[in-house]
């Protein structure tokens, strides 16, 4: 039987041109539709690429912002832990770069306002702190406030740091007989900060012969702490040369601090100081300005020379020493030298360079020290110290 030849042909050459336009296989992709899936996918990326842009530049936003608001609370906390009366100079712009290298400009504005209100007045006595940060990123300026009030500290409930300032004994160095009993009475003064009025500061020591010795200062200012050592209580080991110290401690609450007195035995024919003046009387000193203390700088300062002369026999001018030695504004005390000006001992203390501290009948105490034997001769003149 014959065999369709012609069938068989046609059916193949249908099958070829069905499947002209298939890539491979009649499961593949055609050319249109990769074409499409490569458009879709481009698109796709394109969206993303937008987005992830917009993510990095949103947190390096975040980033400046939390930046800037640390710079804020910084320069806030800054200007509180200021003194009151220096807050209003603090106004103004300044520049400021974090350690991360980022800069911002700080705007400080500082207005008075009313305690009660909140309102802005001339006279208020609390001022309203505003910072303002501002930094450009991506081409675009952004700022932020943060605003605080700070008021005047209170002087009764605010507590000074405790500390025990520069004891002194006079006088010192202290002439003893040959035994090392001192020949007069030995003042002492601390200064404590911070202490309430009622704390007593109690001096310790040993004597050369073994004894104890002890004395309670008591307060006479608030301010310093004073007493008596009676010469009878203190007993000082004489070295070599009539020379010797004696230790004291001194406390006050819990804290601590130690004192050294030079001691000297008298000698045969000790110093004598026949004059002690000072030129001034009252020796003035300038009230401090508005808003200022006599800590603050050039206030409370002496108005005019202070001129203080002494006569003394028995020392020599090339090698013995007179001091003077005062208080000043906060309660420390001062040591100064004298310079010895035809047969006298003279010390020129010039105008606005000392702040005295005021009051009536002030110690300015005078030593003279033979430099040789370590003989000594005392004196003490007092003088009212005004503000003018």
């Amino acid at each position: 039987m014959e065999t369709p030849t012609h069938l068989t042909h046609q059916h193949m050459s249908t099958a070829r041109s069905q499947g002209a336009g298939r890539v491979a296989g009649d499961d593949g992709f055609t050319l249109v539709e990769l074409l499409v899936a490569v458009f879709l996918f481009g698109v796709v990326m394109v969206a993303l690429t937008g987005a992830f842009i917009a993510a990095v530049g949103a947190v390096g936003d975040q980033r400046l912002r939390t930046s800037a608001t640390r710079v804020a609370v910084d320069r806030l906390e800054t200007l509180r832990g200021m003194p009151f009366q220096a807050l209003d100079a603090q106004a103004g712009q300044i520049t400021t770069t974090t350690p991360d290298g980022r800069s911002f400009m700080v705007d400080t504005t500082v207005t008075a306002i009313d305690a009660g209100t909140g309102a802005p007045a001339v006279a208020g006595a609390v001022r309203q702190i505003t910072v303002t940060v501002g930094w450009t990123s991506r081409g675009r300026a952004h700022d932020l406030s943060s605003t605080t009030a700070v008021a005047p500290a209170d002087p009764g409930t605010v507590a000074a740091a405790q500390a025990i300032g520069t004891v002194t004994m006079f006088p010192s160095p202290t002439t003893t007989d040959a035994s090392g009993r001192p020949l007069q009475d030995i003042d002492v003064t601390v200064p404590l900060t911070g202490f309430p009025t009622n704390t007593l500061v109690q001096l310790s020591w040993t004597n050369a012969d073994g004894t104890a010795g002890a004395k309670t200062l008591t307060s006479t200012t608030g301010l310093n702490w004073r007493g008596t050592i009676a010469k009878e209580q203190v007993l000082a080991a004489i070295g070599a040369g009539g020379r010797g110290e004696v230790r004291f401690d001194v406390s006050a609450g819990t804290l601590t601090a130690v004192y050294t007195l030079s001691v000297n035995v008298a000698a045969a024919s000790p110093p004598v100081i026949t004059t002690a003046t000072i030129d001034r009387n009252p020796v003035t000193v300038a009230r401090p300005a508005a808003n200022r203390t006599c800590a603050d700088r050039n206030q409370c300062q002496n108005t005019t020379d202070v001129v203080f002369t002494v006569t003394v026999g028995g020392l020599d001018a090339t090698q013995d020493s007179v001091i003077v030695q005062y208080q000043l504004h906060d309660g420390t005390f001062q040591e100064v030298p004298l310079t010895p000006v035809s047969g006298q001992w003279q010390l020129t203390i010039r105008r606005n360079t000392t702040k005295f501290l005021v009051g009536t009948a002030r110690s300015f105490r005078f030593t003279a020290i033979r430099s040789a034997d370590g003989a000594t001769a005392a004196t003490t003149v007092r003088r009212d110290v005004v503000s003018t």
